[in-house]
């Protein structure tokens, strides 16, 4: 009854997340539901990611960004120190627990993240060809990954492994420094001990001479270092520029200007 609302209500709220999410279920838990409980993912984190598309196709890149990050603070509120329970969960106290922040948000964002590392044309027909391939029947993330891998030719178990079947998300501590037109990043994941160690693909754009530079990285320990040739100073450095991490960045002495050049 809550989505039904006069013109004036319209104005404050339009209920449209709920909508786009109860409507994706006709896919994703209708047309292939989850193979049991445990897996409630296949459900709710597509139905959830459901709501960040429609944003996206809405409101814009805008709209799809304010969306996926309101998902990430959702998530982020649910875990400590980087521990949070895993995702296809299959030891859980009450049936109602697994209608959560990770079953919904975190599953959500693992799922924009993995559309990011494929890119959209791999990443929906490899969603088109889970579909069709267990349509009327139940699925469950293997199933989901073999479409993939399928699509894509590559082996996707190491990601299904660490955002599935493993628990938690990395808490990210970085400096840079600028010497001898090098620059230097170093990162730490510092989420607890009992945490896994993340292998995490990303991006990091550095803005030189009103220039964007962008450089690959891949993180896969618990301390490391990355140095690039740049040919001056940059006037900001952003990592993750497509804010895919499911996880926090925290970055070392961040400074006013800073702050203002990633304003304008």
């Amino acid at each position: 009854e809550y989505v039904q609302k006069t013109e004036r209500e319209l104005l404050d709220d339009n209920q449209e997340s709920t909508i786009a999410h109860e409507l994706f279920h006709q896919w994703f838990g209708d047309y292939v539901t989850a193979e049991s409980w445990s897996n409630l993912t296949m459900n709710e984190s597509f139905a959830t990611f459901g709501e960040v598309l429609w944003h996206g196709h809405d409101a814009g890149q805008d709209g799809e960004d304010r969306s996926r990050y309101e998902k990430l603070q959702n998530y982020l509120r649910s875990q400590k120190n980087g521990d949070s329970p895993i995702l296809a969960r299959f030891h859980y106290r009450n049936a109602d627990d697994m209608f959560d922040n990770i079953s919904y948000s975190k599953g959500s964002i693992i799922l924009y993240a993995m559309k990011n590392q494929m890119g959209d044309e791999a990443f929906f027909k490899g969603l088109n060809h889970y579909l069709t391939t267990n349509a009327y029947k139940s699925g469950e993330p293997h199933q989901l990954r073999l479409s993939m891998e399928e699509v894509t030719g590559k082996d996707w178990l190491p990601y299904f492994d660490q955002w599935y079947y493993n628990a938690g998300s990395p808490i990210l501590d970085v400096t840079y420094k600028y010497a001898n037109g090098k620059v230097t990043i170093t990162i730490s994941q510092s989420q607890d001990s009992s945490v896994q160690t993340f292998t995490l693909p990303l991006k990091v754009d550095f803005y030189v001479n009103e220039t964007k530079i962008r450089k690959d990285i891949l993180i896969d320990k618990r301390q490391q270092s990355f140095t690039f040739d740049i040919p001056s100073k940059p006037e900001f450095i952003d990592l993750d520029p497509d804010k895919i991490l499911v996880g926090e960045v925290n970055v070392d002495k961040k400074t006013a200007t800073d702050y203002l050049f990633q304003y304008k």
